[in-house]
């Protein structure tokens, strides 16, 4: 398992409608790391990212979205790990 986060360094995780940052090479390593795989996020991270990942399988850790096409929600990390 890899896990891979990011914050500013004054340990914000998100802003608005994205990420508190724009670095577009980090942006394309990620989707390089990811392809293929399976993912697990949050959400809104889905909702941000969601257009553009090349993973093979997405799982969304939600208590109330609805399903979504292509993607398998989760009520909880334990049972997106699972």
């Amino acid at each position: 398992m890899i896990i891979i986060s990011a914050m500013s360094k004054d340990r914000v995780i998100g802003s608005g409608e994205g990420m508190p940052w724009n670095v577009p090479g980090e942006y394309q390593q990620f989707l390089h790391l990811v392809e293929g795989q399976t993912v697990i996020m949050g959400r809104r991270s889905y909702e941000i990212f969601g257009s553009d990942l090349t993973s093979a399988h997405n799982l969304v850790i939600s208590r109330s979205s609805a399903d979504r096409e292509g993607v398998e929600i989760c009520r909880s990390v334990e049972e997106a790990v699972q």
